[in-house]
């Protein structure tokens, strides 16, 4: 079996273990560069070298998102967490030939993958939420981006959750809806009563359609995560805002506010659908005024000082 027809068997394969349709694509994504260098060779006739000097070629590139359909090409070559994510395609097809005993030894033996550096959370500014808000017209999709920018600012749910949102599991009179989210998480999200009105106004101008999904596009088709990226980023440029506003941002602006005006750990864990492990690690870093209070309230060396002099 040559390397073209193996991640066929190996996208297939993804499939029948009812992996979603974004895992599958990313995937492809990911090694296309790959099957166009390799894709006629025998899958046992791959070696380790092979795999290491595809990845040394592939971090000297000098250019990002070539041939991509939906990223322009861009100067500079790929970022460490894109490299991190060729290493991990890489080892997860060729696990996967190795458990099908289509090789013997997977030919990624050795080849480590080094964790990408994780920045701090960056949320987006209240002022640029508003700036953001302030360009959406009194027309149709005026009035679904003031509900889907509502949805995200006040529940902080993950974009592909966002995109999941049907008619039948929206209740406005209770101020909750349903999510579906990755690895299959389904979960019931409250929101105000603030955004119960922008979601009404949406459900007014919404144009009649053959699916019941809450958000849909021009051509009355579900929105998907990458029209909600663009229309982040059309906005923010009519806005004139220049800081973070992709769907994570809104995510992190909604959990560091909850945090700030008193919200607990416990609770927000539940409402994002994270563990409260994850809400420490990556939510709390940014809730400075709590922070600064308890440092100058239980600083050892602060109290060190203290004691001598008194």
């Amino acid at each position: 079996m040559n390397l073209s027809e193996a991640l066929n068997a190996f996208a297939l394969a993804l499939e029948a273990d009812q992996r979603t349709d974004s895992t599958v694509r990313w995937y492809v994504s990911v090694l296309k560069d790959y099957t166009a260098l390799h894709g006629n060779k025998l899958v046992t006739t791959i070696t380790v070298e092979d795999n290491r000097r595809f990845i040394v070629e592939y971090r000297r590139r000098d250019a990002r998102y070539v041939g991509a359909s939906q990223q322009p090409e861009k100067r500079g070559g790929p970022s460490d967490a894109s490299v991190s994510a060729l290493v991990r395609a890489l080892n997860g097809f060729w696990n996967w030939c190795e458990r099908e005993e289509l090789i013997s030894r997977t030919p990624m033996k050795g080849i480590r993958n080094n964790t990408p550096r994780k920045r701090a959370p960056r949320a987006v500014a209240e002022s640029d939420i508003i700036r953001i808000f302030d360009t959406c017209e009194d027309d149709i999709e005026g009035y679904r981006d003031r509900a889907l920018m509502a949805v995200m600012a006040d529940t902080g749910v993950r974009v592909g959750g966002l995109c999941s949102i049907r008619l039948k599991t929206l209740n406005l009179e209770r101020g909750t809806l349903v999510v579906h989210e990755k690895r299959g998480t389904v979960r019931q999200v409250p929101f105000s009563s603030f955004t119960a009105l922008f979601i009404h106004q949406w459900l007014d101008h919404r144009p009649r359609c053959d699916h019941d999904s809450l958000f849909i596009g021009k051509k009355k088709t579900p929105l998907t995560t990458w029209g909600v990226y663009q229309m982040l980023r059309r906005r923010a440029a009519a806005a004139g805002v220049t800081g973070d506003v992709h769907p994570h941002a809104w995510r992190e602006f909604f959990a560091r506010g909850y945090l700030e005006r008193g919200g607990d750990v416990a609770t927000l864990s539940r409402l994002l659908g994270n563990s409260p492990e994850v809400i420490l690690k990556s939510y709390t870093l940014h809730t400075s005024a709590e922070v600064m209070e308890s440092h100058d309230k239980y600083s050892p060396f602060k109290g060190l000082i203290e004691d001598r002099k008194s």
